[in-house]
């Protein structure tokens, strides 16, 4: 297209552009980012028409665009495939601009109306400075658009990948690197292959001295981390790096070290932030939710390490394993006779039923749990209930199905076995599109899942850790995605609304998928 076509296409989709002098990449005029100085509509075609050679940039802040400018495509595909992105995808999701061979921009809709730039630099292999890799371009800057003509290369700009009038909105990926870039730099400076300094590795846990010292330690020399985080979910997306299986971000942020430890940047993870951990905290968390007596009782068993001495049976055994055996009845009899010490023990047995069908239910779970749960199995019934009927069912206060519910109970009580229950029944019914998310990692995440399926049931494993991760510094993310969750059980009988965009530059069909709502929202 010639430039008074390109600027008339332009214009027709909002943009607010900037001239830039024949020659040069960048605006020469005073306050030119200002949203009263650029140019839009017809005064943009008229300038264009009296001044064919000179270049076009666009404004992002006022537009309400936003570019992933790469540099060096080797180096970002590095950090990206580092972090568990597919670079290739992400350049064929939108339009690009490219002015040189090996470089581009991608050119997305902005998340957010108060973007900055940010950019990363790696050093130089033979030591002398650095090059920038690649930047994220938001806010009050402006990109070079086509057809200007490069000053290096005296060739046009060109658009590649899809049509510049359908360009998405940023990742959600993407979104979290840009909000969370402070946290995320250092993690990109550490993939530098070629980096001299070494990478920081936290300090490993210090346990306190028990017998089960020795099981530990067998445990870790016996296994290798990065073979045990994958047994655990986590993908490996570099050498030395996997994305957890918990991560709302899709970011990879766990660095596994030399020494056979590891350490996660994911807030979500249940090992904290202070400390690398090793083989042996794995095996505690995933495999016994943290119950250390149990997994080191389990680990001595599979590693065969006993700390007993060996025992030789003699002639005087079977007198003192009758003695024992009466002792063993004469104590069972007492504590049978005893009254319960808990209270939540003496509930009336009309609880621990529910009438009619979901009565299957609970009798499933008694009947599959590893132990009894008779409390859980109520709640399960009533949970499947309520997603069941969520959405469908009123009562004449109108009152909705839709519930919440807590289940409180020691480290390896089978907390889990709810979560088992209630989505083998939801799948054998043929309404697995009921299953949602095991949790959200923000607002928006909460948003849309529920436009996704209005009606879905969220079992949250490790709520307490969920609820702590929201107190921390700079995740406000996770803080939103929980009052968002109770607006929706307040907005059971009306609509649930998402948090306002900006729409500078988006077509009308976007600007409408910004403005989505749940009317009825059950979860």
């Amino acid at each position: 297209m010639t430039i008074i076509e390109s600027i008339k296409s332009y214009t027709e989709l909002g943009w607010y552009l900037v001239p830039i002098p024949a020659g040069q990449k960048g605006p020469t005029s005073y306050a030119w980012n200002q949203k009263d100085k650029a140019l839009t509509g017809q005064g943009a075609i008229d300038f264009y028409s009296r001044n064919p050679t000179w270049n076009v940039g666009l404004i992002h802040q006022w537009t309400g665009t936003c570019a992933i400018d790469i540099d060096h495509m080797e180096w970002t595909r590095i950090i990206f495939e580092g972090l568990g992105l597919d670079l290739d995808a992400l350049m064929a999701s939108t339009a690009r601009i490219r002015g040189r061979e090996g470089r581009g921009k991608l050119i997305f809709r902005a998340h957010r109306d108060d973007l900055s730039r940010h950019s990363i630099a790696w050093p130089n292999k033979d030591g002398r400075g650095n090059t920038t890799v690649f930047e994220l371009r938001g806010g009050p800057v402006q990109d070079v658009l086509p057809p200007s003509i490069h000053p290096d290369t005296m060739q046009p700009y060109v658009w590649e990948g899809l049509p510049f009038d359908q360009i998405p909105i940023l990742p959600r990926q993407l979104q979290v690197m840009w909000d969370e870039w402070d946290k995320l730099r250092p993690q990109m400076m550490d993939l530098c292959p070629w980096k001299v300094r070494p990478e920081y590795q936290a300090p490993v846990r210090v346990r306190a001295p028990n017998p089960g010292t020795s099981v530990i330690d067998a445990y870790n020399a016996a296994h290798n981390i990065g073979e045990l985080l994958v047994k655990y979910g986590y993908k490996r997306t570099a050498p030395n790096r996997y994305l957890s299986p918990n991560s709302g971000t899709k970011l990879a942020g766990c660095n596994v070290f030399d020494n056979n430890t590891a350490f996660s940047h994911h807030g979500s993870d249940p090992f904290g932030n202070e400390h690398a951990f090793d083989c042996f905290e794995l095996y505690l968390q995933f495999e016994h939710a943290g119950n250390m007596s149990a997994a080191i009782k389990n680990a001595a068993a599979f590693l065969n390490i006993s700390n007993n001495p060996v025992y030789k049976y003699g002639p005087d055994d079977d007198e003192y394993i009758s003695h024992g055996g009466d002792v063993a009845n004469n104590i069972s009899k007492i504590r049978r006779a005893a009254p319960p010490s808990d209270p939540l023990s003496v509930i009336p047995p009309h609880l621990l039923t529910v009438p009619g069908i979901l009565q299957d239910v609970v009798t499933y779970y008694n009947a599959t749990a590893a132990r009894a749960q008779p409390q859980f199995a109520v709640q399960a019934a009533l949970a499947f209930g309520s997603v069941v009927m969520g959405r469908r069912w009123i009562t004449d206060q109108r009152n909705y199905s839709s519930l919440y519910f807590l289940n409180v109970a020691v480290s390896s009580a089978g907390k889990e076995h709810a979560k088992t229950v209630v989505e083998k029944l939801l799948e054998a019914a043929g309404l697995d599109r009921l299953i949602g998310p095991a949790g959200y990692s923000s607002a928006s995440g909460v948003i849309s899942s529920l436009i996704d399926q209005p009606c879905h049931i969220a079992v949250i494993d490790e709520l307490g850790r969920v609820l702590q991760s929201t107190k921390a510094q700079g995740n406000h993310h996770k803080a939103d995605a929980q009052t968002t969750i109770m607006e929706a059980f307040g907005r059971q009988d009306s609509i649930l609304r998402g948090h306002g965009m900006s729409k500078f530059g988006l077509r009308k069909q976007d600007a409408k998928e910004l403005d989505r709502f749940v009317r009825n929202p059950s979860l």
